[in-house]
C-alpha cells in the first residue's frame, strides 16, 4: 500500500508558477517532476496567515566561529558560537539584524552546563512550534544541545532551522 502527502494539493493553494529572474517565464520541473531551486542550503520559512513561503539561501561557509570560554556573550549576526565555557553560558541575541542574517550556538563538550539565550524586549524566537514571548529566553537543558537560528523580521524574529536537546522557553 502506498501512501502520499502532498503539502501544496491544488486544491488549496491553486496553482503555483516559478519565474526565473533573469531568463523569464515559468520554471519547468526535470523528469522527476523536481524543480532545482539553486542547489542545496536553502532555508524556507513558511507565512500560513498569507499563504507565501520565503526562500533564502544563507551563507553557511562565510560564518565567523568564536570558541566561547567566558560569560556573558553579546552575539553577532552570521556567526557561531562553540560553546566551551564550563558555567552556563549568556547569550545575548543581537540588537541589529537583517532579514537572512543567521547564528549558530553549539555546545562543545560534555563538561559545559548549558547555557542560555536571552532576547530584547522586542525580540523574539520561535522554536519548533513553540514560541518565546518577547523579551524571553531560551534555556538549553542538556549537553550537546544546539541551535542553528536565521533572522525572519530584521532586528525582532529569529526561527530555529534546526535545533538539538531539550529546551525550555519563556
Amino acid at each position: 500500500m502506498a501512501f502520499s502527502c502532498d503539502p501544496f494539493p491544488p486544491s488549496q493553494f491553486g496553482t503555483i508558477t516559478l519565474t526565473g529572474l533573469t531568463s523569464g517565464g515559468a520554471i519547468s520541473p526535470d523528469a522527476n517532476g523536481n524543480i532545482n531551486l539553486g542547489g542545496g542550503n536553502i532555508a524556507v520559512i513558511g507565512n500560513s496567515a498569507t499563504n507565501t513561503l520565503a526562500f533564502f539561501t544563507p551563507d553557511i561557509k562565510g560564518i565567523t566561529w568564536v570558541d566561547v570560554t567566558s560569560s556573558p556573550i553579546q552575539m553577532s549576526v552570521n556567526t557561531g558560537y562553540m560553546d566551551n565555557f564550563s558555567g552556563s553560558t549568556l547569550y545575548k541575541l543581537p540588537a541589529s539584524s537583517a532579514f537572512g542574517d543567521v547564528l549558530f550556538i553549539v555546545t562543545a563538550g560534555t563538561e559545559n552546563n548549558g547555557w542560555v539565550l536571552n532576547m530584547a524586549p522586542t525580540q523574539q524566537v520561535y522554536l519548533g512550534a513553540t514560541q518565546t514571548t518577547f523579551g524571553g529566553a531560551i534555556t538549553s537543558l542538556n549537553p550537546g544541545d544546539t541551535l542553528y537560528l536565521v533572522c525572519s523580521q530584521a532586528n525582532i524574529r529569529w526561527v530555529a532551522i534546526s535545533f538539538t536537546g531539550n529546551f525550555g522557553s519563556t
